[in-house]
């Protein structure tokens, strides 16, 4: 008959007691999961192509792949676009936009973001959003570079 001190919490999150460990039962501290799940997006981020936004052209580029070409009115879009090519694609920037009289910043800057994510020409291979405060812009890739090189 098991003991007390053999006995394995069913919650995630409470220390198992045979291996002293927390988590979930049998699986990797919560820390080390984090850990490997940071670096399976840094692996995927080197080993997919970098996006080029090239401003005189007005055409983003994944590797050899044009994902979306913009139309001269287009400057929120164009805006942002240069502001992530001019920081390196980091992955998330300021909002870019400019403010303008008798306008909501949120609303512009979601309106931008959800027009870069439409009419990319392969189902969109690269994934634009805000950041959640308003104030800022994210991009991810949404398929891997296995994909594209097909």
């Amino acid at each position: 008959m098991p003991t007390a001190t053999t006995k394995r919490p069913h919650r995630r999150g409470k220390t198992d007691t045979v291996n002293g460990r927390q988590g979930r039962r049998g699986g990797a501290p919560d820390s080390a999961r984090k850990a490997r799940r940071s670096e399976s997006v840094k692996r995927r981020r080197t080993v997919a192509a970098q996006p080029y936004f090239d401003v005189e052209l007005r055409e983003l580029w994944l590797g050899d792949v044009l994902v979306k070409r913009l139309d001269a009115r287009a400057t929120n879009q164009i805006l942002m676009l240069t502001s992530f090519q001019e920081q390196r694609w980091a992955l998330r920037i300021d909002d870019p936009l400019r403010p303008k009289n008798g306008s909501d910043g949120k609303s512009r800057l979601r309106y931008a973001v959800f027009n870069l994510n439409r009419h990319q020409h392969p189902e969109h291979l690269i994934r634009f959003s805000c950041d959640g405060s308003g104030r800022g812009v994210r991009w991810d890739l949404a398929r891997l570079a296995a994909t594209i090189a097909k």
